[in-house]
């Protein structure tokens, strides 16, 4: 291969090692410019990286939809779930809880559990409208409104948005 097309293949895989991670989730998110910030303090560094423990309290649909920064990765309902309608993004959610996501009629339709940043979400079909419940030990809150979407952090923001109270919490 003559010496010129090295470089340029050279550079194009460095350009490509370089860009990616802007281009899609990994590394490259910015959750001022995709509206993911729900009343949030500024994320980590770790919070930044793709993966389950990322942006505990934002809207996750805002970029895990169609069409969205994370659309390979997209979710029909995600939230996280804190110890307090206040808590902070970075340090308040709460692992191990319950999420049931309810139909109209209050059947179960999905059952999620938080991981270790208090994060819940699902690839699978959710029909909608829907109501959550949140459980964990004798405590449980249940939505007493219907909802047209499952992007949580949406109305579940510091301060709540929409008549939501605040954050979803035990």
């Amino acid at each position: 291969m003559p010496a010129n097309k090295r470089m340029s293949y050279s550079i194009a895989l460095l350009l490509s090692a370089v860009l990616a991670p802007i281009a899609g989730c990994g590394g490259g998110i910015d959750p001022a410019s995709a509206n993911a910030v729900a009343g949030c303090e500024a994320a980590t560094s770790d919070q930044l990286a793709a993966g389950a423990t990322m942006l505990p309290g934002r809207a996750c649909l805002n970029c895990h939809k169609a069409g969205g920064q994370a659309a390979e990765h997209a979710f029909t309902v995600a939230g996280t779930v804190f110890s307090s309608a206040t808590g902070n993004c970075n340090s308040g959610g709460v692992a191990g809880a319950t999420v049931e996501i309810l139909k109209a009629d209050g059947s179960v339709q999905l059952t999620l559990t938080t991981n270790a940043v208090g994060n819940f979400y699902s690839h699978d079909p959710v029909m909608l409208p829907l109501r959550a419940r949140v459980k964990m030990g004798t405590k449980v809150q249940e939505m007493s409104n219907q909802q047209s979407s499952g992007n949580c952090a949406q109305c579940h923001a510091k301060p709540g948005l929409s008549g939501a109270s605040g954050r979803i919490y035990l």
